[in-house]
């Protein structure tokens, strides 16, 4: 795959700086841009942030507050201690009206958004084809089609995809082929390097709520439950949902501690997670899923040994490592003289 510049846009982030989170607000009769346009709108306008914004042919009943937390992983809007502002991509976007500019926005700041374009220039695709794409080659832990479905919603109102009925193909306009060109795309090979793009980071990008939770919390985590279900897993996996699940799952952070002491393998931490930690047999399943979870909030990353080798190996980022200073963890269960030793 070859990267291309982002040209006269938007600086693109890097990939494990990047949301999950397309914005999923309420389309209406009017579509998502008239409504994004309304939302943004409002904000400039000054209406206040606990007032109700309404959609011709919704049902929706979210305040502005709420609707900006849905935006915020787009960058298209900023927390403040007053409450929120608007980006200075959002006021370019509402000044000139570039919806090019705007698209250039999701894919800077929101994963497997131009890399969607990239592939349905090379052919045509189904949903599941592209879900297959972003679950093999970009590691995203997505159980249904439902983030797919969404970016192909916003890129087909911005005039860079179309659908065909009769074969349920989708496929990439001309204007979509142009765009390509001033935009970056993400090399699936890239994902996986020895590169940690997380050292520049000056925060962890977690909610002070949600500390304050995990530390609510920590009088609880040896009652936690083992098994994560496909059901327990929220579509958008980022640094406050690896939290939430880690006060509600056994050895979520405990597992990201171990590691940034000792590079253990997966069979080494499905021992440790029952001999210290309360797992009641050894689940080897259960840690990758873990070690996925937190890969994809770019707290670890996968490496592999030599070229040759598979991923088998980890190594906690910057950014997981800042984490672990700010959320409690349980204390491992010390055995016998042997485990202390072991240790």
């Amino acid at each position: 795959m070859t990267v291309i510049p982002v040209g006269e846009y938007t600086k693109n982030r890097p990939w494990y700086d990047k949301s999950f989170s397309m914005p999923n607000i309420p389309r209406g009769s009017g579509g998502l841009l008239m409504a994004l346009r309304r939302i943004l709108t409002e904000m400039h306008d000054g209406v206040s942030f606990s007032t109700i914004i309404q959609f011709d042919g919704s049902n929706s009943r979210l305040t502005l507050d709420q609707l900006c937390v849905i935006l915020r992983p787009t960058h298209l809007v900023n927390k403040t201690q007053e409450g929120w502002e608007l980006s200075d991509a959002s006021l370019r976007y509402l000044q000139s009206g570039d919806e090019l500019y705007l698209a250039a926005v999701f894919c800077a700041n929101i994963k497997f958004v131009a890399e969607i374009l990239f592939y349905l220039d090379e052919s045509p695709r189904k949903v599941g084809e592209l879900h297959d794409i972003a679950v093999r080659e970009y590691y995203l832990p997505w159980k249904t089609n439902a983030a797919i479905n969404l970016r192909l919603k916003w890129l087909i109102e911005l005039g860079l995809v179309d659908f065909q009925e009769k074969t349920r193909h989708y496929s990439v306009t001309s204007i979509g082929r142009e765009f390509l060109n001033n935009i970056e795309v993400t090399d699936s090979a890239q994902i996986l390097t020895d590169h940690d793009e997380t050292v520049g980071e000056i925060e962890v990008p977690v909610s002070d709520s949600v500390i304050k939770y995990c530390e609510r919390q920590s009088k609880n985590l040896s009652k936690r439950k083992m098994t994560i279900r496909s059901n327990d897993m929220p579509d958008n996996i980022d640094v406050d949902a690896v939290c939430v699940l880690h006060t509600k799952f056994l050895f979520v952070l405990e597992l990201l501690n171990e590691l940034a002491q000792q590079n253990w393998t997966r069979k080494e931490l499905a021992a440790m997670a029952q001999k210290f930690y309360g797992f009641k047999r050894e689940n080897v399943h259960q840690i990758e899923k873990r070690i996925d979870i937190l890969a994809a909030a770019g707290l670890l990353r996968k490496v592999r040994v030599s070229p040759n080798m598979p991923l088998n190996r980890f190594v906690v980022t910057a950014r997981g490592r800042k984490l672990l200073k700010l959320v409690p963890l349980q204390a491992p269960q010390i055995q016998s003289v042997w485990d202390l030793t072991r240790r």
